[in-house]
């Protein structure tokens, strides 16, 4: 649904009034029964000093005080302001409140004198690469962001804690004819940096360790160490690289591990390069969008919440289509940029670089004079008064089939509305519809989801309906955490519901999925996970006991104690595995 933050962009955010307004004051008591905000850089000039007027209660505002003259002791009164003064103070104090009020709402007026003065075409192009290039920025943004998170790792090593534990209702386990079942738990942890890695994975069963895996990288051989201690004290070798050449692929797998680190660390692809290069083909397509009809005041519903939208309708023809695909192949022909980018990551040569686009246009131009003129593709925007696109539908009419998706969200205050769709002949294969309030950085909501297929069984279309009701989500800074809660019920489901609570903080995730039936909990997966810090560790040295992974797997299976781990089991699940085994074996319940 956007970025719903109360900052100002151009097309993001749904408040429109900025962090900052261009003038200010230094004296905190002026302009309060005004309402706004100066700020702190500039002070007004038609706010006059305090220190000026007359400490007199009933004194003239405009007047000035008497002054005594000592050589005749006769009151001199000073002029009083004139009329037209007065009135020029009055005049610029409102056009400067017109202006704040005007900066305020600049995204709004900008977009009404786009409206007035562009034609559709030039309308949309306008609105188009405005919204594009916010997003656009945001991406950049990120992806520099990330960059620099991964140097840091790469310099200092990183480190995460995970526990993932499964309860299972008493009860249910007896319905299943399974007994009383209690917690199986798994541990994680992992630890690395530019040369080496470390995971070790336990699992348990009540309490009782079950197995542990312990894995170890060699990054820069490409070396991977795995060992079972309950199985076996020894170690399984295997080597990436020659794993890589058994499947027969054409790259070395410590050349690519190298590319890939190289290409982060060496921002190959810069986030400039990266915006010029979106920008760029973006605007080829948004200009060879030529057909273009306008509807102004649409009003749209979505869930009882209406909202006015200039609504934008481009068709784009089978010849628009490939005219727009001819002009990104005869930019990238030329554009140095991409070139050097994919011969520097040996993606391809330049030799394969250009005769690949001149595959692609040869190929191209001897389509075009078949081109079906009839098909087409419809794109309706659907853009608000400050020129935020709010919805997007596509519509193709081919010979056998017409389908179309689309989005859009409404809005009146907080409440917003929101409504999607897939559909195909007319008929919605996917459809969701819902409301949500955003308030103080949360949103709370509900949607109800509708999915259809064919029913070969009673040669009609069945529907599918769930309901997501969620509650107090946010997200915490740019990590991807998540706050909030999920439910999901459906008539489909047979009195179950699920259910999903998103718990984070600055460094921890944790996620609690329950599975409820008749209202009590039936099953539940508690999933945490939490950055910790770098601890160095050693990979197996010398001294250990390895073996091949591919050329000495029998020896290392002699190395096993598989009676004693079997016994371990057994003891820890309280249950026969052997009979269990044979039970299933002889039941064909593998075949």
């Amino acid at each position: 649904m956007g970025d719903m933050n109360n900052s100002t962009n151009d097309n993001q955010d749904f408040d429109n009034i900025p962090d900052q307004n261009p003038l200010s004051s230094n004296n905190e008591t002026d302009f309060k029964d005004t309402e706004l905000d100066f700020g702190k850089d500039t002070e007004p000039e038609f706010v006059q000093d305090s220190e000026q007027h007359s400490e007199t209660p009933n004194s003239d505002p405009y007047e000035q005080p008497y002054e005594y003259n000592m050589d005749t002791q006769v009151k001199t009164p000073r002029k009083k302001l004139k009329g037209g003064i007065v009135a020029a103070i009055i005049i610029v104090a409102v056009i400067l409140t017109g202006s704040i009020l005007a900066y305020a709402n600049r995204n709004t007026l900008s977009n009404s004198l786009a409206l007035m003065t562009k034609s559709p075409t030039d309308y949309y192009a306008y609105i188009e690469q405005k919204n594009l290039k916010s997003g656009i920025d945001k991406l950049s943004n990120s992806y520099d962001n990330y960059l620099d998170l991964y140097q840091k790792q790469s310099e200092t090593g990183i480190a995460q804690d995970a526990k993932i534990n499964l309860s299972v209702n008493p009860e249910l386990g007896g319905l299943l004819g399974l007994g009383e079942i209690k917690d199986f738990t798994i541990t994680a942890s992992s630890s690395s940096n530019a040369e080496k890695a470390k995971s070790i994975i336990g699992l348990s069963y009540n309490g009782t360790s079950l197995a542990t895996i312990e894995a170890y990288m060699d990054t820069t051989l490409s070396n991977l160490y795995m060992k079972i201690p309950e199985l076996s004290g020894a170690y399984l070798l295997f080597s990436m690289n020659e794993l890589s050449d058994l499947e027969g692929s054409d790259m070395n797998y410590s050349d690519l591990q190298t590319d890939i680190q190289d290409f982060f660390k060496n921002r190959t692809l810069s986030p400039e390069l990266l915006n010029s290069l979106l920008t760029r083909y973006s605007t080829i397509m948004v200009d060879h969008i030529n057909t273009v009809e306008m509807e102004k005041n649409i009003t749209l519903n979505a869930s009882d919440i209406s909202s006015d939208y200039t609504k934008l309708i481009c068709t784009i023809s089978s010849k628009d289509a490939n005219d727009m695909a001819m002009a990104i192949l005869n930019e990238a022909k030329t554009d140095k940029d991409l070139k050097n980018l994919l011969t520097s990551t040996e993606t391809m040569t330049e030799e394969e670089y250009l005769n690949g686009i001149d595959e692609a246009i040869n190929g191209l131009a001897s389509v075009i004079d078949t081109t079906n003129e009839s098909e087409s593709i419809q794109m309706v925007v659907y853009v608000d008064k400050s020129g935020r696109i709010m919805g997007r539908e596509f519509n193709s009419n081919q010979v056998d089939t017409n389908s179309s998706l689309g989005y859009f969200i409404t809005r009146n205050g907080n409440d917003l509305g929101f409504s999607g769709w897939v559909a195909e002949n007319e008929v919605d294969t996917l459809k969701v519809g819902g409301k949500a309030t955003y308030t103080n950085g949360k949103i709370s909501g509900s949607a109800d989801i509708t999915y259809s297929e064919y029913n070969e069984l009673y040669g009609d279309n069945s529907n599918y309906t769930f309901t997501l009701d969620f509650n107090d989500v946010s997200l915490v800074n740019d990590k991807g955490y998540m706050n909030g809660k999920f439910s999901i019920t459906s008539a489909s489901l047979m009195g179950m519901e699920l259910n999903f609570d998103f718990i984070a903080d600055e460094a921890e995730q944790q996620v609690i999925f329950k599975l409820l039936y008749g209202g009590v909990d039936a099953v539940t997966l508690d999933i945490v996970g939490k950055e910790t810090t770098y601890q160095d560790f050693e990979l197996p040295s010398n001294t250990e006991e390895v073996y091949d992974g591919v050329n000495e797997l029998e020896s290392y299976i002699a190395t096993m104690d598989l009676e004693g781990f079997m016994a371990n089991l057994e003891s820890a699940l309280g249950v026969d595995l052997g009979s269990l085994f044979g039970g299933l074996l002889g039941s064909g319940a593998f075949y």
